[in-house]
């Protein structure tokens, strides 16, 4: 993980300041592919999936996976949080055996995967405001061993305030599709792209939902889910 000023980058994008989204998408664009890797596992989409995020950070987790879940429950199928579920089984440390316990647990004929494949990001514009001031002051200044100093008045004074960062960025993610049943063969995956910017006051789970949405979308395109 590396970090890019008061952003920590890393885990899905950046697990920036939780604030209220402000206009606009954070993605600007995207698009994804899938590909069933057992062509004849299944005959007909999938009822109940469990979807699981794999995220260092918890609250990028908790949104990936909590609106997956909700994107794939819009249509025929059912979509379970496995991070509502783990909460539940009072787990909080993923790991194979808590997912084969969560699919049991919900009854999915299906576990989805979702990690990040690769992610960059760097720092976009940078904009502040110039203020001038006009009421009379004075300004001392003293040099750094205290030998000297130096007095300067002024009848306005110029101050140039902090200026607000964004984020500009990309991530590529992947979806693995598994079979309770089957056990760990891999039954389908999914690519997800996009482009992104996260500015001051933006929430990273607004990028997160642009990339649950393309996977949904996915899902239902090669029919995975209906």
């Amino acid at each position: 993980m590396r970090s890019i000023g008061k952003y920590r980058v890393g885990g899905f994008l950046c697990g920036c300041v939780l604030a209220a989204m402000t206009a606009g998408c954070a993605t600007t664009s995207s698009g994804s592919t899938g590909e069933w890797q057992q062509p004849q596992a299944r005959k007909a989409p999938y009822q109940t999936v469990l979807v699981v995020a794999v995220m260092p950070d918890r609250e990028v987790r908790r949104a990936i996976d909590q609106i997956l879940a909700a994107e794939i429950s819009k249509g025929d199928a059912k979509g379970i949080s496995g991070f509502s579920v783990a909460r539940e089984m009072e787990e909080s440390k993923l790991s194979r055996d808590l997912v084969i316990a969560m699919a049991e647990k919900t009854g999915a004929d299906a576990v989805i995967i979702t990690r990040v494949v690769d992610n960059d990001a760097r720092i976009g514009d940078r904009r502040g405001d110039v203020v001038v001031k006009y009421n009379p002051g004075v300004l001392v200044t003293t040099s750094e061993d205290s030998s000297m100093s130096s007095v300067m008045a002024s009848n306005y004074w110029v101050e140039v305030t902090p200026g607000s960062s964004t984020i500009d960025g990309d991530a590529v993610l992947e979806s693995y599709l598994y079979e309770p049943a089957t056990g760990d063969k891999l039954i389908y995956r999914a690519t997800s792209q996009g482009n992104f910017r996260i500015g001051a006051g933006e929430r990273v789970e607004g990028v997160a939902e642009e990339f649950a949405v393309l996977i949904a979308k996915q899902l239902r395109r090669d029919g995975v889910i209906r």
